[in-house]
């Protein structure tokens, strides 16, 4: 009996350390990004799968109770994002082609926070020239158009606008800078994010 139960519980703690190990494995370190995709994708497709149970179902009770678990779901994803937000430092600038054809060279790139959906990105840009409207007069926002791409160059979500903070204080001057913010996703898509791309406005207006 001795030897029966040892044997039982040595199975049971292999399957523990395979299940962690299974879990571990799940959640991708991403470069820029670290672990926020993985942990968007895991409880949208968490959620997903609750919605669509609900949706199928032809049992009223059913279809509620799958509800309440995606709701539930929706709620604990939106808290292991925020709880990994407060212990994750975005340090290492975003990796970006820049756009020619823009009035403006963009300085740098970072990430400044995110749901469990998007993430949110922030700029800092050179004005090249002044930037006016087709009165004369200085244009109050000026925008970029992004999209983000893995190390093959496939897009991860759909393309998205930057814009400058509302009210801009200083006009937009040769030489000035200004910050752009903005948002993208889905998150969930981003495990292989390598960088972002800066479109021309007839580029994202293309693919949008």
């Amino acid at each position: 009996m001795k030897k029966n139960n040892s044997i039982l519980l040595l199975f049971i703690g292999i399957g523990i350390i395979l299940s962690s190990c299974g879990g571990g494995a799940s959640m991708k370190d991403n470069a820029y990004l670290g672990q926020l995709p993985s942990i968007s994708k895991k409880y949208q497709d968490k959620e997903d799968k609750y919605d669509e149970k609900a949706k199928n179902a032809t049992d009223m009770d059913d279809a509620y109770k799958y509800g309440k678990e995606a709701e539930l779901t929706d709620d604990e994803g939106d808290k292991a994002i925020k709880d990994y937000l407060a212990t994750k430092t975005f340090d290492t600038p975003l990796l970006f082609d820049g756009n020619t054809e823009y009035k403006f060279d963009v300085l740098d790139l970072n990430v400044e926070g995110a749901s469990k959906e998007r993430i949110n990105l922030i700029a800092t840009v050179k004005i090249k020239e002044d930037i006016k409207n087709k009165y004369g007069g200085f244009k109050k926002t000026i925008f970029a158009y992004v999209k983000a791409v893995d190390k093959e160059g496939n897009t991860l979500g759909k393309p998205t606008a930057m814009a400058s903070m509302f009210g801009n204080k200083d006009p937009f001057t040769a030489e000035a800078e200004a910050i752009l913010k903005g948002s993208i996703g889905n998150l969930r898509e981003f495990e292989e994010f390598d960088k972002i791309i800066f479109l021309s406005k007839e580029e994202y207006n293309t693919i949008k």
